[in-house]
């Protein structure tokens, strides 16, 4: 498996928020301002019908609409970071979250219950400022087989070190489905196994979710729930332990009619953030069947890099199949893809 990470652009901020629990409002607007001196470009009055000159620090006038501007980024964060899950509900109406504590693992996972409509932006917003999650340069976002299935040990290794050297060196947030199963698993056991300390986020159907009750019998983000896998069926799977953060959708289905049904919220979600931090996104394939297809082929429209772990059968056609088929319509695809 080859992958190319260098170069990655880093995440540029609009000012840094406070730490402290005080009430925003309690700023005093008479006071000198600590905006961010970005925030002043933010301001270029070029729709005024007059021409004026950029506005400076010494401006009086953009000096308030800076503080303004800050003052309102400060309460959004204040209302995220003490309220966050509260701001949120499920196809029900009702508000979930928490933490969950898989056996043998040291540190309890987070986790969100959200409707399949819910606001993409605010929830990014929540991720940054309740979940407190480490800024990203890249994002890896895996795709790929639900069934169980065996890698040689070559192709084992090939994926275990190509996954953790292209995380730890891009400082990456990885996102998979999240379930102990295929490709989900295979991730999740990888980075427990090389002990990488970054976020693994899993978007997974609230109605498959094996278990669900242990989760909202003690939905409090104060309280831990003690999560029990049991066995995969096709109506529904067990939550990988290895997991640091999973964010739930529910479309009121539960069951098999629930599977897919967190697709469009999941590449809303990387979109938003790969958008609002300036961070590429980097698409992993491994296995899978025509749903994965499906996926590689939007991806490689969009322009985004793809690595292809070849395996014998499912998506192991995906590396021939995609570029015949570009090459008829013209279109150039980069050479991203790797083979174990």
């Amino acid at each position: 498996m080859r992958h190319s990470m260098t170069g990655l652009g880093a995440m540029v901020g609009l000012g840094k928020p406070s730490e402290d629990d005080e009430d925003p409002e309690d700023d005093n607007e008479d006071s000198t301002p600590s905006f961010h001196p970005g925030l002043m470009a933010k301001l270029d009055p070029s729709h005024s019908r007059k021409p004026k000159s950029a506005p400076t620090a010494d401006d009086p006038e953009a000096v308030r609409a800076a503080v303004r501007l800050q003052r309102a980024y400060r309460l959004s964060s204040y209302v995220y970071r003490h309220f966050g899950p509260e701001l949120f509900v499920d196809s029900t109406g009702n508000s979930s979250g928490g933490r969950m504590m898989f056996e043998g693992v040291h540190e309890p996972a987070r986790w969100i219950n959200v409707a399949s409509t819910t606001s993409v932006p605010r929830l990014t917003r929540f991720m940054d400022h309740y979940w407190k999650m480490p800024k990203p340069e890249v994002i890896i976002t895996v795709t790929g087989g639900a069934q169980d299935f065996q890698l040689t040990r070559q192709q084992q290794v090939a994926f275990d070190r190509g996954l953790v050297s292209a995380a730890q060196s891009a400082k990456a947030w990885i996102f998979t489905a999240g379930s102990d199963t295929g490709v989900m698993r295979l991730v999740g056991n990888a980075l427990a196994k090389y002990k990488v300390d970054l976020p693994v986020v899993g978007v997974f159907p609230w109605g498959v979710v094996n278990e669900r009750q242990l989760l909202t019998d003690i939905s409090s983000s104060s309280s831990v729930s003690a999560y029990k896998p049991t066995p995969a069926s096709i109506d529904g799977a067990p939550l990988n332990p290895h997991h640091t953060h999973f964010v739930f959708v529910d479309d009121g289905k539960v069951g098999r009619q629930a599977w897919g049904s967190e697709i469009q919220l999941r590449s809303a979600l990387e979109a938003a953030i790969s958008k609002a931090k300036g961070i590429p996104i980097v698409q992993l394939v491994v296995q899978g069947g025509p749903g994965t297809l499906q996926t590689v082929e939007s991806t490689a429209l969009a322009g985004k890099p793809i690595v292809v772990l070849r395996y014998r059968g499912g998506c192991d056609c995906v590396a021939r199949v995609l570029p015949r088929r570009h090459r008829r319509s013209g279109t150039t695809l980069p050479e991203t893809g790797g083979q174990a």
